[in-house]
């Protein structure tokens, strides 16, 4: 054990089948349902990596978590005037955190997300035809917490 007490990692794969279906609306009004388009769920990644490397003793803790997420459906179009439907590339995220327990009770943190800053991409149907790209910023928390 020695130098490595207090270490951990972590790695995580999550694979999901999502399946929903548009209605099409003439087939309604005019005799019954009629099955659309098969597609995901929106928002929802089929594939999903999680990776990750702890440190806590002596009152000091370190987490250094990744993820990636594989290309998701965004929106389902409502017309065909719309573009098609939309979705959102497939895109990493690094977080940290850092916690010190200074005495019993009384701890400082700092919490940092997207550390990356890997921008955003949505496209519409075809992914070579991107309709937004932006970057949504690193975002840091900091604080003392005390407990009674």
């Amino acid at each position: 054990v020695g130098d490595c007490a207090g270490m951990a990692a972590d790695l995580f794969e999550t694979y999901v089948v999502t399946i929903g279906a548009t209605m099409v609306l003439t087939a309604l009004l005019v005799g019954g349902p009629e099955l659309g388009n098969l597609l995901a769920l929106p928002g929802t990644s089929d594939t999903v990596y999680n990776i990750g490397g702890y440190y806590e003793k002596y009152g000091l803790s370190l987490r250094l978590q990744y993820q990636w997420r594989s290309a998701r459906l965004d929106e389902v179009a409502d017309t065909l005037a719309d573009g098609g439907d939309t979705y959102w590339a497939a895109d990493g995220e690094l977080d940290a955190s850092l916690r010190y327990e200074v005495r019993q009770g009384v701890e400082v943190y700092l919490d940092a997300s997207n550390l990356l800053n890997q921008p955003g991409r949505r496209y519409s149907d075809n992914s070579e035809y991107t309709i937004e790209w932006e970057r949504f910023g690193r975002r840091y928390t900091g604080g003392v917490r005390v407990a009674f």
